[in-house]
């Protein structure tokens, strides 16, 4: 996650949106005396979103948890680096 102080962020503030787009992550903006902020795109916005409600129920999360570590498993033994190639 890249940080951009307020003053600078106001002076490039398309520089700091295109941050978002282009590398798909973080910016965040610090403000002396206040709680930084944090620019993103939309779609990793709800991404994040997703994830929180999937994650929220323990049973949920835990039948999550459990097919990522057989999809590790699966790519460790066949070397496979895409759930297609190991179908």
């Amino acid at each position: 996650m890249k940080t951009f102080s307020y003053n600078g962020s106001a002076e490039q503030f398309t520089e700091v949106l295109d941050y978002g787009e282009v590398h798909r992550e973080e910016a965040m903006i610090t403000r002396a005396g206040h709680e930084p902020a944090v620019v993103l795109p939309p779609s990793e916005y709800e991404s994040l979103r997703e994830t929180m409600y999937l994650m929220n129920s323990p049973a949920n999360a835990r039948r999550l948890m459990d097919s990522i570590a057989l999809l590790e498993q699966h790519i460790h033994k066949t070397g496979a680096v895409s759930v297609s190639e190991g179908i």
